[in-house]
């Protein structure tokens, strides 16, 4: 969640310190009134330093000057100017100071701190100087010494409105929520028409879980101050949070509206991307904030997990080098980057750098779940186990964002992991049990419908070109558990012809009527052909593009058999396998085209469509008994009491994590919301 890290208080403009006689007036009244209008200000100040003008402060002046160039955004100009003032007079406090403020808008954390300090050396008792130096630490994640800089401003002026702002960043950065509302109260009271008190009181409330309050105050911040980008995307970050991503997105569209320079919208934008699935946009707006901020560190952090869940895991660990090269104590650029080194196979660096994010924070949970993982897959059951309860024990009272799905990842993984010993089981691939037998949970749905229908198809045995592993085996589990969910009929069929498979589809449709849920779960081959999805039967030759129409079963069918149920609507298709068909099948029409995988499809009517590999990717067999799809998809369908669509954005993280991010699950559609889906309810 963003708050507002960066003060900005007025700079004070010298005043009554150029001399009255020989330049213009008008050009010393225009410089020392330089904030209220820059644009005239900054030429007067420039034609007082020209050569011949008597009677000038010259230091004054360039301050002046760069103040103007400060209030326009050219940092650069007011740099140059600050230190134009300083080398006229060393003692300058104000300069110092006004320098170090441009050095923080620039990113460039240490010269501001080392600014403020030389402003502090010349006036102990400077309250802003404190609570500036104090900013900048804040953004290198120093909160014990951002802490005793505010803290100190306020002993020096109690009432000091912003310096309660910043401490109360720094509190929420160590996790002291109670001590960091308390100083958003105070901040209240010393200026309550400030609307980054509202703005920053609401992110320490969603870090709490109170989002509604949240929002409340966001609405207060906007309606202080309508014409700041900021509260608008701190709202959208909690509509985001709540799982309204239109909403969400509408509130990142007008904050950037009111400034298109406005990076943290810009990164907030992309998360709403992300997670609606459209990384290239998130990739977009990443790309946007870093062309404004180069050293914008957090883009580059959440550039490095996009382009790990678009399995260029060489860009992201690039990214990811680059956050912590400039956020050196920021535990969430070394976790996603544990992440990173876990998909490229290096389990020791992987470790090492969630080690290095639970140093800094020893509570955080996505690093302790994200190093259990990577146990996991070494096979260090006894640590794995240790991390998923530990990130389990712990209150999700930080960046909840991450630590609430972590936490339902742990869960699910701990529950396989007891599941594989008590049956004396042999872990598969990636250190996930082998899911014959799913592990025990509840049967009774949190929302039990009075009736759900499975169809489960497998082709495996094709006869005219080469057996296909996994698709049977995957089709006999994915039955089995969900019969263990509670589904009352689950029809099981392998190696169907297409006679076969319309005539069971045809059945299907005729029982989905009386029914509240109707899934279909297909593992077999697919083809897409000029933008259409086919499924393959065992008989198919598809010899030329024409015989697809006479050979195979459109997707189109399938989604027809669930349409007529009530509730859910769902079609799971492990169909996007490297297909021998694409490779012989002859071509007949040029404006036809034969896709790698299955196509991207836009289903309605309350259904969701699921692939196992998303549109233009292949599907894996994997090394086990069954696909890293289904391995995952079996898992997390018996755990209690997760929703369906969370369900498959797990079963998303799990797939790329196993495939080293070569194959990335997708899921088309969406779901009323008047109720949520749940195979098994929470305990």
């Amino acid at each position: 969640m963003e708050r507002v890290y960066t003060r900005k208080p007025a700079f004070a403009i010298i005043l009554s310190l150029l001399a009255p006689a020989l330049a213009h007036a008008t050009d010393f009244e225009l410089c020392d009134a330089l904030a209220k209008n820059p644009d005239d200000g900054i030429p007067a100040c420039t034609r007082l330093l020209e050569p011949g003008v008597s009677g000038v402060n010259q230091a004054a002046v360039y301050n002046n000057r760069g103040t103007g160039w400060y209030l326009k955004g050219f940092y650069d100009n007011a740099i140059a100017d600050f230190g134009e003032a300083i080398q006229r007079n060393p003692k300058f406090t104000l300069a110092f100071q006004n320098r170090g403020r441009a050095w923080h808008k620039k990113g460039e954390y240490d010269r501001a701190i080392q600014d403020f300090g030389e402003a502090l050396r010349l006036d102990p008792k400077n309250a802003a100087a404190f609570a500036d130096r104090g900013s900048s630490l804040l953004n290198k994640a120093e909160f014990d010494l951002a802490l005793a800089d505010f803290s100190q401003a306020i002993r020096l002026a109690p009432k000091y409105g912003l310096a309660y702002l910043g401490r109360a960043e720094a509190y929420t950065g160590k996790q002291n929520f109670k001590a960091a509302l308390a100083d958003l109260n105070q901040a209240e009271s010393a200026m309550p028409e400030h609307a980054a008190v509202f703005n920053n009181r609401a992110a320490v409330l969603i870090e709490m879980g109170e989002i509604d309050r949240a929002i409340a105050d966001y609405d207060k911040a906007i309606a202080l101050d309508p014409s700041n980008w900021r509260p608008y995307s701190s709202r959208g970050e909690a509509w985001r949070l709540k799982g309204n991503l239109d909403q969400a997105l509408k509130d990142h569209d007008k904050a950037i509206e009111l400034d298109a320079n406005a990076v943290d919208a810009y990164n907030n934008r992309a998360l709403v991307f992300r997670d609606k699935g459209d990384l290239d946009k998130a990739l977009a707006d990443y790309d946007r904030a870093i062309l404004l901020n180069p050293r914008y560190s957090r883009a580059y952090g959440n550039r490095g997990e996009i382009w790990r869940l678009k399995g260029d895991l060489d860009r992201s660990l690039a990214d990811l080098d680059r956050a912590i090269a400039i956020t050196p104590n920021g535990p969430v650029y070394y976790a996603f980057r544990g992440e990173t080194w876990r998909y490229k196979d290096q389990l020791d660096r992987s470790i090492a750098d969630f080690d290095a994010a639970l140093r800094i924070t020893r509570d955080d949970i996505a690093a302790l779940t994200g190093r259990g993982l990577t146990y996991e897959k070494k096979r260090d059951l006894a640590r794995a186990r240790a991390d998923f309860r530990k990130a389990l024990e712990l209150p999700a009272q930080r960046d909840r964002a991450r630590a609430v799905p972590a936490q339902e990842t742990a869960r699910s993984h701990l529950a396989a992991l007891d599941a594989a010993e008590a049956n004396g089981k042999v872990m598969g691939p990636g250190g996930a049990s082998a899911p014959q037998t799913p592990p025990l949970a509840s049967a009774n749905p949190a929302h039990p419908p009075s009736k759900r229908l499975a169809l489960v198809i497998g082709n495996s045995e094709y006869r005219n070109v080469p057996y296909l592993q996994n698709a049977a085996h995957d089709a006999d589990t994915v039955a089995g558990a969900l019969r263990k969910a509670g589904f009352q009929t689950v029809k099981l069929d392998t190696n169907l012809s297409r006679e076969k498979m319309s005539e069971e589809l045809r059945d299907f449709s005729a029982a989905a009527e009386s029914a509240d849920w109707a899934l279909v779960y297909y593992a077999g081959h697919g083809i897409e052909i000029g933008g259409v999805n086919y499924l393959i039967p065992t008989d198919a030759r598809l010899t030329t593009d024409r015989d697809v129409q006479f050979e195979t079963v459109p997707l189109d069918q399938v989604l027809a058999a669930v349409e007529p149920a009530k509730s859910l609507k769902l079609v799971i298709l492990d169909a996007c396998r490297d297909n021998p068909f694409a490779k012989t099948i002859r071509i007949s029409n040029s404006s036809r085209s034969i896709g790698r995988g299955l196509s991207r499809i836009e289903p309605g009517g309350a259904t969701l469509v699921v692939y196992a590999a998303k549109h233009g990717q292949v599907a894996l067999d994997g090394a086990g008994t069954n696909s890293p799809f289904v391995a995952s998809f079996v898992r997390r369908m018996l755990t209690p009491g997760i929703e369906i669509n969370k369900l498959f954005r797990l079963v998303r993280d799990d797939v790329l994590d196993s495939t080293e991010g070569q194959q990335e699950p997708f899921t088309y559609g969406s779901l009323p919301g008047r109720e949520d889906f749940y195979f098994v309810g929470a305990p």
